[in-house]
């Protein structure tokens, strides 16, 4: 059996794939997880690499940078023979198979203006307001309204069984109060905005009007990530600096606090997948399914693009793994020093070989696997690689 598991840029955004192969039956199964952007190269992995199907597939949480692409991809004439089997995506209101009223057209008008703040993926020929929905796109289609799992993710889920060669998926985040939080913010905007309660009955455009309240919510109060610890750093006194930088996730979004974050898991192998939920609930909910020694996985997929606001101290002593992916992030998103450090630099003497995969290039990666740091690199024992230019990663389990 073999794992692949492939990321691909798409701006800011998460793209994640991982294929499990049964390479002597000649059969496989092919999970998805996020896309911010639909890419060219992206859609040449579906359908060359899953062969245009996809058996799981999950959206972590309400945010452009995670769903946008997903949407666009369900829209693409390329992949009009896309196969998918399962969907997660927690929606405020999954699928409701009763009638629905027509969207009051005041309404409408009020969702096309948040609709032009929110704004649209530019790679995508369809309307802007269909574009920034996920749950319009999926409600309004019926095999994919059967396959969307019909109760919230959270923590206390019951484990997901793929099949005998496949594992199991254990989910890790939101806490329920985190998906409260969230609904509790949707219904407070669409209150400010429409000036009026929700509609018991919901109407045609429902989940649409939800991400795009949620989406405007996360703008409105997007904060300033502060100055980054990042250029200059090049001694050993500056990174291990950072890497004590205490960790404040107040500065947290609520859709980011409400994100899912799982396992997967098979044969003794596992694999974490951590989208851009809160590292303290993720850790406390692996020490009460693993134990309170330190876990090690396969790999893990870096929450929130490297952001100092998800990953603590307590985490990084907690979890480990031989190989991290840092998907997406910008020069101003994610990338921070505070989060890689701990990561990283661990003590000197400790002589488990770390890897850090990344997909988009910034000042804090130059620097990282900068000549001017190769003698530190080597006394912490991690290297810096592209997953772009280099075979994607790959382990039998």
């Amino acid at each position: 059996m073999k794992a692949t598991i492939k990321t691909f840029p798409c701006n800011e955004g998460d793209c994640i794939f991982m294929k499990l192969e049964d390479t002597d039956a000649h059969t496989s199964y092919h999970i998805m997880v996020d896309c911010g952007g639909l890419t060219s190269d992206i859609v040449d992995y579906i359908v060359n690499t899953f062969n245009e199907r996809i058996d799981l597939l999950v959206a972590t949480h309400i945010d452009s940078d995670h769903i946008d692409g997903i949407t666009a991809m369900l829209f693409d004439s390329r992949l009009k023979d896309l196969q998918i089997d399962k969907i997660i995506y927690n929606c405020y209101q999954n699928v409701s198979n009763g009638a629905r009223m027509a969207t009051p057209t005041d309404i409408v008008e009020k969702m096309d203006m948040i609709s032009n703040i929110v704004g649209d993926d530019s790679d995508t020929h369809i309307s802007i307001k269909t574009s920034v929905s996920l749950g319009v796109a999926i409600a309004k289609n019926d095999h994919l309204k059967n396959v969307w799992n019909k109760e919230p993710i959270t923590e206390d889920t019951e484990p997901l069984n793929l099949g005998d060669k496949w594992g199991v998926i254990k989910f890790l985040a939101p806490t329920q109060s985190a998906l409260d939080d969230l609904y509790s913010t949707f219904r407070k905007e669409y209150a400010s905005v429409t000036g009026c309660r929700i509609p018991e009955s919901p109407y045609e455009d429902w989940e649409c009007m939800i991400e795009l309240l949620v989406k405007l919510d996360s703008l409105r109060n997007r904060r300033f990530y502060g100055k980054k610890i990042s250029s200059l750093l090049l001694d050993e006194g500056g990174f291990l600096d950072a890497r004590k930088a205490e960790t404040n996730d107040s500065s947290l979004t609520t859709a980011n606090k409400a994100s899912i974050a799982f396992v997967w898991e098979c044969n003794g192998h596992r694999v974490l997948f951590l989208g851009d939920a809160r590292c303290p609930i993720v850790a406390k909910n692996i020490q009460r399914l693993y134990g309170e020694e330190k876990q090690v996985f396969d790999a893990v997929k870096i929450a929130h693009h490297g952001s100092k606001f998800n990953t603590n101290t307590d985490f990084s002593e907690k979890v480990d793994a031989h190989t991290y992916f840092l998907t997406g992030g910008s020069e101003t998103i994610g990338h921070d020093m505070e989060c890689l450090s701990k990561l990283l630099f661990r003590m000197e003497h400790d002589k488990f070989h770390r890897q850090l995969r990344y997909n988009v290039e910034t000042h804090t990666i130059q620097e990282l696997k900068s000549d001017q740091i190769k003698e530190l690199r080597d006394k912490y024992n991690f290297e810096i690689v592209s997953d772009i230019n280099t075979p994607a990663y790959e382990f039998e389990y």
